[in-house]
């Protein structure tokens, strides 16, 4: 369902030009997701329900997401709890050697979508300390892709990334 706002709220940002009744519907989903992210915060440690693997297809539209309604409509949702703690899971649940992560239930042992651009958004947006561009280092020397979704996630982790961390 997040995956599927978040593509409605990009077409509403492209379709607000010509169309009005864009704006009051980019303001519904951000209504709705600003639900998600309040249930997101009573997660107090950063975790998601659907296992690491998972996760990070829900990671990724939630960071565009938070992405483009603090350039569009000055929503800030960096300071979220959830958010805070979400590298710390990420970073609990990557094995030994940062080729893996903790398969968790029906889940694989690689991320579908990263980690890197989520750790890259961590970091400019939320930490501020380098631990995100960090862990994605090291997640990249060990070519851990494999049959991930890795290329999808290309375009934000160069958004994202801030070399001065």
């Amino acid at each position: 369902v997040l995956n599927n706002c978040v593509a409605l709220f990009i077409g509403t940002l492209i379709v607000q030009v010509h169309n009005s009744t864009a704006e009051s519907m980019a303001h519904f989903i951000i209504g709705h997701l600003n639900t998600t992210i309040d249930l997101l915060n009573l997660i107090v440690d950063g975790s998601l329900d659907e296992g690491v693997a998972y996760s990070t297809y829900t990671t990724r539209s939630l960071t565009m997401f938070m992405f483009l309604t603090q350039r569009h409509f000055g929503i800030n949702y960096y300071d979220s709890n959830w958010l805070k703690k979400h590298f710390w899971y990420l970073y609990a649940t990557v094995l030994p050697g940062y080729k893996e992560s903790i398969g968790i239930g029906d889940s694989s042992a690689h991320w579908f979508y990263g980690p890197e651009s989520m750790l890259a958004f961590l970091d400019r947006f939320v930490l501020r300390n380098g631990y995100g561009n960090w862990l994605a280092s090291q997640l990249m020397k060990t070519n851990h892709a494999g049959n991930s979704q890795i290329a999808a996630t290309y375009h934000t982790e160069f958004i994202w990334y801030d070399e001065s961390l």
